[in-house]
């Protein structure tokens, strides 16, 4: 017996001190002394698990016990054998079966809590809190407690919880939580802090560099994220996450060399099945509308998978028979969005609909956001409860139409959505194009965002609205003076040329017909936000343009910056992301706006809006068509004059509220019946 002891201790030491093949030599020569041995039998099973052989593991254990009937130890790793290959169900009794065993057996608490997070939070966290009794130094099960708590929507607890793992030792899994916690509470600083640090701890983890990438993008450190994305890239270059955020932050920073050639590869590695990020990026790529729909679905369906659910409800019964209609959107404060809803929701027929806010945005204290929620008749805020809470409240509303308003853009709560709170969803507005989800029933559209026979490339059922895609306001038009044009760093006799579109939708084409059209109208300057300045004139000297000839309009409060529209003579817009709310302002403005019109929605979105103000000649279809158009303009003030006394008139269908507004209404009730009836979501105009 010594002698068996003996190898057996000499097993042991190998295992832990890594060598597998040693160890598993040295178990196997223990039980060919003893073939009873449970322990050596046990360990073979810890190996075969770290190989990946499961089903190995699953019989090693199983003989194990034979030997040592309710071995706690045994149980666990059984348990975990188990899992590894799907069986969740008799794991989790072999976790109960170890605790029962030896009660406060942490590793069998952490177990039975991992198994238990997605599909009962609460029990989790019991089995956590039990582990991080039991263990008060353990990682994992410290760790653990914050992740239930997270998913109780419990975040300043998980906070506090991934702070103490923290605490314990180095723990990427934790900083990213509580990275992840912290930007959602509008702590972006204290976010970037943790997953710094985090990073310094552990080097060689290339998430942690990603995850502070997206942390400083979304703040708007544009070049600092950049860098990140680079630093992630070096340590796993094959990381497409980093590779499609980097894509869209060159786009932002108009970093054009070698971008054409990494977005067809990563349209290329989409086709392939690799995408995994949300889809927002591939709006202002050249991709086909099956390229959006598939990059949309894969993402959507990730989404569903980690929603939460919600039981079974009967369609609820209100005392009259208004639909209840409810808005959803991460963007209610000032935001492009909230310019283009606000005379929208003021203008619903109560008679017909009761209207519900469904805020996700935070507080900004900002006179647009104040107009807008006293807009609807009741408020539901949603920011600070978990996924399943708000969906909870939304069904608890009685709320029979849900529209997103955010879709696949950032602030999005997708995961509220896909627990179906609400009988009929759909989308709308924020996300321009597709989302790919089966829990959306439809999206709003017009004849020319989603033109006939275009509808293959959506998930969900088209539902094409009377006049533009976007909701009228003839309330949306300058306010006070018009300024000079001294005073916005305008020359006088220049003909102004202006795009106020974010960096991001310029790309190298665009920008290339733009060169084409300044050296074609010498009198001619370009109008552009100040955001990417430097590469800008970079980009215009290369193109042997006098960088002089770009002037750089600071951002402004919103009717300073609709007021200094009526100094240009022509909006150029970009392509294939179009200018939406901010053609919309152009034209409220009476500055008319030039567009190509291109295969996806978000491409089509300019044209849409100068369809409905009776200017459709301004819809172009090829780059030449819209740099001829753009000279031809420019050299003929009779006929930009007819297109601002067009706008100026105000009685197209892209300022008819109260008409699109009844259109809109019919559109949702429409829905409801279907929904009534037991009929499926159909296509609808």
């Amino acid at each position: 017996m010594p002698e068996t002891a003996t190898l057996f201790a000499e097993a042991l030491r190998r295992h832990r001190a890594g060598d597998a093949a040693g160890a598993e030599a040295g178990y196997r020569a223990v039980l060919a002394a003893r073939p009873g041995d449970a322990q050596a039998r046990h360990n073979l099973a810890v190996l075969a698990h770290a190989r990946g052989e499961a089903a190995m593991a699953e019989r090693l254990c199983r003989e194990a016990l034979a030997g040592a009937p309710g071995d706690a130890e045994i149980l666990n790793t059984l348990g975990v054998a188990l899992r590894a290959q799907g069986r969740v169900e008799e794991a989790l009794a072999c976790y109960r079966a170890a605790i029962a065993a030896a009660p406060g057996y942490a590793a069998a608490l952490q177990n039975l809590g991992r198994a238990l997070l997605d599909r009962s939070p609460v029990e989790a966290l019991a089995a956590f809190a039990a582990a991080a009794r039991a263990a008060p130094a353990s990682q994992p099960a410290v760790a653990g407690l914050g992740r239930a708590l997270q998913r109780l929507g419990r975040a300043a607890e998980a906070a506090d919880a991934f702070r103490r793992a923290l605490a314990l030792g180095p723990d990427p899994d934790a900083a990213l939580d509580l990275g992840n916690i912290l930007e959602q509470a509008g702590d972006a600083e204290g976010a970037a802090a943790v997953l710094r640090a985090a990073a310094a701890q552990a080097p060689a983890d290339h998430r942690l560099p990603y995850a502070l990438g997206r942390v400083l993008a979304s703040g708007g450190r544009r070049a600092a994220a950049a860098e990140c994305f680079r630093r992630a890239l070096a340590l796993a270059p094959g990381f497409l996450p980093a590779r499609i955020q980097l894509l869209h932050l060159r786009q932002w920073l108009l970093d054009w060399d070698g971008l054409a050639a990494e977005e067809a590869s990563i349209l290329a590695a989409l086709w392939r099945g690799e995408v995994a990020t949300s889809p927002f990026p591939v709006l202002a790529m050249r991709a086909t509308p099956e390229e959006q729909l598939l990059w949309a679905r894969a993402w959507s369906a990730r989404i569903a998978a980690r929603a939460p659910r919600l039981p079974p409800a009967a369609p609820p019964i209100h005392a009259d028979d208004r639909l209840r209609l409810g808005y959803l959107s991460a963007d209610f404060r000032a935001h492009p969005l909230a310019s283009l809803v606000t005379g929208l929701i003021e203008a619903h027929d109560r008679r017909r609909v009761e209207v519900i806010g469904c805020c996700l945005s935070p507080e900004d204290g900002s006179p647009a956001r104040r107009r807008l929620l006293a807009g609807f008749d009741q408020m539901l805020m949603l920011r600070d409860l978990s996924d399943a809470e708000a969906a909870a409240r939304i069904r608890a509303a009685g709320i029979e139409v849900l529209v997103d308003l955010t879709g696949h853009t950032q602030g999005a709560r997708t995961e509220i959505l896909a627990a179906r709170p609400a009988p009929v969803q759909a989308q709308w507005l924020g996300y321009v194009g597709t989302m790919g989800a089966d829990f959306i029933d439809y999206i709003l559209a017009d004849d020319h965002v989603i033109p006939p026979g275009a509808e293959r490339c959506f998930a969900e059922r088209v539902v094409r609205l009377p006049g533009p895609f976007q909701p009228p306001d003839p309330g949306r038009r300058p306010i006070g003076p018009e300024p000079d044009r001294a005073a916005a760093g305008l020359p006088e006799d220049a003909l102004v040329l202006c795009c106020f579109n974010a960096p991001y939708k310029i790309t190298a084409e665009v920008f290339g017909c733009w060169m084409a059209i300044l050296r074609a109208v010498p009198r001619a300057v370009l109008w552009l936000l100040e955001d990417a300045g430097p590469a800008l004139a970079h980009h215009a000297a290369a193109a042997g343009i006098d960088p002089a000839r770009l002037i750089l309009a600071p951002r402004i409060a919103y009717d300073r910056h609709l007021a200094r529209c009526r100094l240009a003579d022509l909006f150029l817009d970009t392509w294939p992301y179009n200018a939406g709310a901010t053609a919309a302002d152009a034209l409220s403005a009476g500055l008319p706006v030039l567009t190509m019109s291109g295969p996806t929605y978000a491409s089509r979105m300019a044209g849409s809006l100068l369809h409905a103000a009776g200017l459709p000649a301004l819809v172009t279809a090829t780059p030449e068509a819209y740099v001829a158009q753009a000279i031809a303009l420019a050299s003929d003030p009779a006929r930009r004059a007819a297109a601002r006394a067009r706008l100026a008139a105000r009685d197209s269908a892209f300022f008819d509220l109260p008409g699109f507004t009844s259109g809109l209404e019919d559109a949702f009730l429409r829905m409801r019946a279907l929904h009534r009836a037991g009929e499926a979501p159909r296509d609808l105009a």
